[in-house]
């Protein structure tokens, strides 16, 4: 039984009895309409640093529509800031740091210019009128720590917070001169923590909840992907539950109802997009694990692909500051160690390498796409340094693209569910 039957039989009738019917399909040959246009060659450049190369902090984390970017960046005396990049100058700001901390680091940034992230014990807010203001936790004293990881169009921050029994997802309104949090404790029995990952337009929160480890047998053993909506004051918890028998997260969603997240852990991780109760796989070209981190409003996600040195990987090829090419090879030479590849995906090509700054791979990230699939993460530069880094889409009308290069081979048959409890079927 293949990764992709396992998956789709796992998804079980348990769940969909609840509240979702989900098939897992093959990615079509051809676009449909409203989908991206494929794209299949990207340049990649680095960000700039803030003074200390090296360090090993540096990455990209978040991209907003018009291309300011914010992450985390090591400054001259090599301690973590939150960093936003300008488009135009090319220039990377220090956002500094909260009254007390000495690390900060950014995980999200709306279109507003509003940015999100973590300074020491708590999560803040940053704008250019305000500067960096905290996001304080629901709990005091001891282990009160909270972090802001997305922001949506309208200012509501998703992020987690520290509560007497653990932690829980929560929200914080911006638009409001001192917002406190409002904790989402929709947990579904047997679950003892959640932990919230990203945010919709319409308040729709996504991550993971799970159990407090004490019971081998109980439901919540293993982590489950878990969805959060508002309704009227309180929240609805829809539980999308472990995959393949394994841990389950969503990690990202965006403002047409679609999810990515993974299932399992390590080497056995794989990908998927979850869209109008359609589980899909996104595959695994190199055979590695998958890890969907970012989803732009068109269906195109982003992530990293950890496979062993040496494996071929149908490529995006691009350039840097000089040609890498349409090659793609292997990953980072034959080591057979494990080695890290950024990847985009989308209908038409399935999962695909994006080019190392340096060309070597080996420890590459995407994390977020905006909707022009500019992409951002993080990259080793020819020093061996870990920097921030940002994937430019090339036009395709500039390059010969060979669409029928095999780079659709992403996992599996059409199949089916039996609602009665059958093994799936395949659709020939």
């Amino acid at each position: 039984m293949t990764r992709s039957d396992r998956l789709l039989h796992s998804c079980g009738v348990e769940r969909l009895a609840a509240y979702l019917s989900l098939l897992l399909v093959a990615a079509p040959s051809l676009a449909t309409a409203g989908e991206v246009a494929p794209l299949t060659r990207f340049a990649v450049d680095a960000l700039g640093d803030l003074g200390c190369p090296g360090a090993g902090v540096d990455e990209a984390r978040a991209v907003n529509r018009d291309g300011w970017i914010v992450g985390a960046a090591a400054n001259v005396a090599c301690r973590s800031r939150a960093f936003l990049f300008d488009p135009e100058s090319g220039t990377m700001r220090d956002l500094g740091v909260l009254p007390g901390a000495e690390w900060s680091w950014a995980n999200g940034i709306n279109d507003a210019g509003i940015v999100v992230g973590r300074s020491g014990d708590r999560g803040f807010v940053w704008d250019a009128h305000h500067g960096m203001r905290p996001l304080e936790p629901a709990r005091t004293g001891s282990f009160a720590e909270s972090e802001a990881v997305a922001i949506n169009h309208f200012g509501w921050v998703a992020g987690n917070t520290a509560v007497p029994y653990g932690v829980l997802p929560c929200l914080w309104n911006t638009g409001r001169s001192d917002p406190a949090p409002e904790v989402i404790d929709a947990l579904p029995i047997g679950a003892s923590y959640g932990v919230a990952t990203g945010i919709a337009d319409d308040g729709t929160v996504v991550g993971r909840v799970g159990g407090n480890g004490l019971d081998a047998g109980s439901r919540f053993a293993l982590e489950h992907a878990a969805l959060w909506r508002r309704v009227g004051r309180r929240f609805e918890f829809l539980d999308l539950g472990p995959i393949e028998g394994q841990s389950g997260a969503a990690l990202a969603v965006n403002n047409v109802g679609q999810i990515v997240g993974v299932a399992g852990s390590g080497a056995s991780a794989g990908g998927w997009l979850l869209e109008d109760g359609v589980l899909t796989d996104l595959g695994s070209p190199g055979g590695g694990a998958v890890r969907p981190l970012g989803l732009n409003d068109d269906g195109v996600a982003v992530g990293v692909e950890s496979v062993d040195r040496g494996a071929a990987i149908p490529h995006g090829g691009g350039s840097g500051h000089r040609q890498h090419g349409a090659e793609a090879g292997r990953v980072g030479g034959g080591s057979g160690e494990p080695a890290d590849t950024a990847f985009w995906w989308n209908r038409v090509d399935g999962l695909v390498a994006l080019p190392s700054l340096s060309g070597a791979g080996g420890a590459d990230r995407a994390r977020a796409v905006n909707g022009s699939v500019t992409i951002v993460g993080s990259s080793i530069d020819d020093a061996g340094h870990r920097v921030a880094v940002r994937w430019m889409p090339l036009a395709e009308g500039d390059l010969a693209v060979d669409r029928a290069s095999p780079l659709r081979d992403v996992g599996a048959l059409r199949s089916g569910i039996d609602l009665d409890g059958g093994a799936p079927r395949s659709e020939h």
